[in-house]
């Protein structure tokens, strides 16, 4: 069984002689429906306010990546990040949002949701939050081989969990970090110990001991 992704998510059986979608054959995620923001969300607080004028209009998938683990290769997580665009106003505006899925093998279940909260698309980059930029250049995506339920994504900065029996997503890595640099477009598992992450971002690669959160965490092999 192989699996690739873009715009969308596909499998084949037969070693590609013919591919179907993820999406429109399983239920639980459907690109064309994507989760929406509450009523009132205040794209530059991030909280939802009564009265607010913006208004929520459509969601648009940009990337999307995927990630197995070789603990369970049944289990598929996606990252996908969308435009989603709303209107402040009168004018039509868009930021980036983020999802993550979990796929069972029957089904498709939503597990972290992230949202910049300002406009990315506003001229005023003092607008913009440098802090967790989420961006189709950025869709990193890791799954532990020794622990199927071990999984983290990557932006400017690292979310993730241990067990997602046990724990939801949790900032493993902020902006500024000792021997690490912000825009990460790759995350990998040591293989041969479970608690080594590898990240590569813009700045080369570092590699984090996962059981130790001490300062500096990361470092830096190139």
């Amino acid at each position: 069984t192989l699996y690739c992704s873009g715009l969308d998510i596909y499998k084949t059986d037969n070693n590609g002689s013919t591919w179907y979608s993820m999406t429109a054959n399983y239920p639980g995620l459907d690109l064309n429906n994507l989760p929406q923001p509450i009523p009132g969300y205040d794209y530059y607080t991030g909280s939802s306010s009564p009265g607010l004028i913006y208004n929520y209009v459509e969601t648009n998938v940009e990337r999307i990546n995927i990630a197995v683990s070789e603990n369970n290769p049944n289990f598929l997580y996606a990252y996908i990040v969308a435009q989603e665009l709303y209107i402040d106003d009168i004018e039509t505006k868009g930021v980036h949002v983020g999802f993550v899925y979990k796929f069972d093998g029957v089904n498709w279940t939503l597990i972290h949701e992230q949202r910049n909260y300002v406009d990315d698309n506003d001229d005023d980059s003092s607008n913009i939050d440098k802090f967790e930029l989420i961006h189709p250049s950025r869709v990193a995506i890791a799954v532990s081989p020794h622990n199927a339920d071990e999984v983290y994504i990557g932006t400017t900065v690292i979310y993730g969990t241990r067990d997602l029996n046990v724990n939801s997503f949790t900032l493993t890595a902020g902006y500024s970090q000792v021997n690490h640099h912000p825009d990460i477009h790759g995350l990998e598992f040591d293989p041969s110990n479970p608690d080594r992450l590898f990240s590569m971002h813009d700045g080369g690669v570092s590699v984090k001991n996962l059981n130790n959160n001490t300062n500096p965490p990361w470092t830096a092999l190139y």
